[in-house]
């Protein structure tokens, strides 16, 4: 169903108006009809049900018909070094889409280094989250990866190129670590297992790209709960 985000809006009245942004992409790209079914979502688990009751130039008005508050679809939060810049909207896409709660984009020895500009990187979670209907909008955090607050998870899964994977059961609060191209450094890997909780995480197979690791290990940590 297409979706709409409404950024933290309370969706309890019976009527909604769209405008501005929100009406120029619904009459010039989705180009929605009178009587369309409609999706609303604020991010915040509400799920709002609604028809398209009429269109104009200066708005859109949709019915609600029916309101849901969803239960967040994971426990997981994903925190990878910043990739090169072709692979970074992929990479939030996938975070937002395997129902990530937290996405941080890391600093480390050897990610890369440009400038992020956050209204863009937010367009591109909006942007997500309206594809996939995930009902939550998942928090977005830039931080080096020694500023990273490990201590709030129970459980930290390290994408690793070493064999040193340990049990790996459960799911509650877990924070699924993803390094640069070439991997964290020896000090920063040793550094991360250090932190309690730490178990690193290593698959006989061709080495992942960002976009690819995550929407495959958050599978992998999922059948294992």
């Amino acid at each position: 169903m297409r979706a709409i985000y409404l950024e933290s809006e309370k969706l309890d009245q019976s009527t909604v108006m769209l405008e501005g942004e929100k009406l120029h992409h619904l009459l010039n790209v989705v180009r929605i009809k009178k009587g369309q079914d409609i999706l609303l979502l604020n991010g915040l688990g509400s799920k709002a049900f609604g028809k398209i009751e009429s269109i104009s130039k200066k708005n859109v008005q949709i019915v609600i018909e029916k309101l849901e508050q969803s239960k967040h679809p994971g426990n997981i939060s994903v925190a990878f070094a910043l990739p090169k810049k072709d692979a970074l909207e992929t990479a939030l896409r996938s975070c937002v889409e395997s129902g990530a709660r937290n996405i941080y984009i890391l600093n480390s020895e050897r990610s890369q280094n440009y400038p992020l500009k956050i209204e863009r990187l937010n367009k591109i979670l909006v942007a997500g989250v309206e594809q996939s209907n995930n009902p939550y909008m998942p928090r977005l955090t830039i931080c080096d990866l020694k500023d990273l607050d490990f201590d709030r998870y129970n459980l930290i899964a390290l994408a690793s190129l070493k064999n040193t994977e340990q049990p790996v059961h459960g799911l509650e609060n877990t924070l699924l670590l993803i390094g640069p191209e070439g991997g964290f450094s020896e000090d920063e890997e040793s550094w991360i297992l250090e932190r309690p909780g730490t178990y690193s995480v290593r698959f006989d197979g061709p080495i992942l790209r960002t976009q690819t690791a995550i929407p495959f290990l958050c599978g992998f940590l999922t059948a294992r709960k």
